[in-house]
């Protein structure tokens, strides 16, 4: 195992236990069907060449020559010992399989998936045309027929069937990235919107209020009590200021006595924009009497 690139043992772990539905030891030494125990001798103490040559024989009486944890097929047992250099005489053991397996997901894409060049979904499907217990994560053109997310690559065969969901193998390609440093262990999530508080509900209550009450009032009294409102507003500010000061006794919150004076303030401007115009703002006014 301390050969297996960053990442690879967990996705050779995962394909063990999806392609013989065992863990540990006894994984490596299953065949197809279950029918490890019917055997002279255990696979893992068998040559390649004895793997191979029972092949076939296999097939006739299970239905697959399929043997090993990555249950290898016959005809890509043969391949990967030419491809590996092995003579044939080497012991079929658990480490000789995870090197072969290995070989395996190297062809299917692992190297460019783990570099970011393979997609998720290019590289699951690679996995899906090489092992048929793990479904294709997009709908495609299978073996035998079109196939949907979450079907064998090899659906129509009447042989073989997905026996992992495709969320579940997203998971693990996920999980085996963030092992190789390859991908955030945390996706960053932006931050939820600030929910209003009930005070926040209250102080948008008070002003909308209380620019209402005012406007109506503007429309109603005459416009010789004008004068009267602006000095209200002046007192007001001139309150509303000094009890926001921490320094004093902070009655209100500054951030909401802040507020409240720039309301006064501009209710003010409102009030002589109604009364004089635009250009009463520019007027020189007359004496108070």
């Amino acid at each position: 195992m301390a050969t297996l690139p960053a990442g690879a043992a967990i996705l050779l772990e995962f394909i063990r236990k999806t392609e013989t539905r065992h863990t540990g030891a006894v994984a490596y030494d299953t065949i197809y069907g279950h029918n490890q125990n019917k055997l002279p001798k255990p696979l893992t103490k068998m040559t390649v060449n004895e793997v191979i040559a029972a092949g076939p024989g296999w097939t006739k009486a299970y239905k697959s020559s399929a043997a090993g944890a990555y249950q290898f097929m016959n005809a890509t047992l043969k391949d990967l010992k030419a491809a590996e250099g092995l003579t044939g005489g080497e012991t079929f053991t658990p480490a000789l399989q995870d090197r072969l397996g290995l070989s395996l997901l190297k062809r299917r894409g692992f190297a460019g998936f783990m570099a970011g060049t393979v997609g998720l979904h290019a590289f699951g499907l690679g996995l899906a045309r090489e092992w048929a217990s793990f479904p294709v994560l997009t709908g495609v053109k299978g073996a035998h027929r079109a196939v949907a997310r979450g079907e064998t690559y090899y659906a129509g065969d009447r042989l073989n069937k997905a026996l992992v969901k495709p969320e579940a193998v997203e998971a693990v390609l996920t999980k085996v990235k963030v092992a190789a440093g390859s991908a955030p262990a945390i996706p960053p999530t932006s931050a939820p919107p600030k929910r209003k508080t009930l005070v926040d509900l209250l102080k948008g209550w008070f002003v909308k209020k209380a620019t209402d009450q005012i406007a109506h009032q503007l429309k109603d009294t005459p416009i010789m009590n004008s004068n009267f409102l602006h000095n209200i507003l002046n007192i007001a500010i001139a309150i509303v200021a000094v009890i926001s000061l921490p320094e004093v006794v902070a009655i209100l919150p500054p951030e909401l006595g802040l507020m409240l004076a720039g309301v006064a303030a501009g209710l003010k401007t409102v009030i002589n924009v109604a009364r004089d115009g635009f250009g009463g703002l520019f007027k020189e006014q007359p004496p108070v009497r």
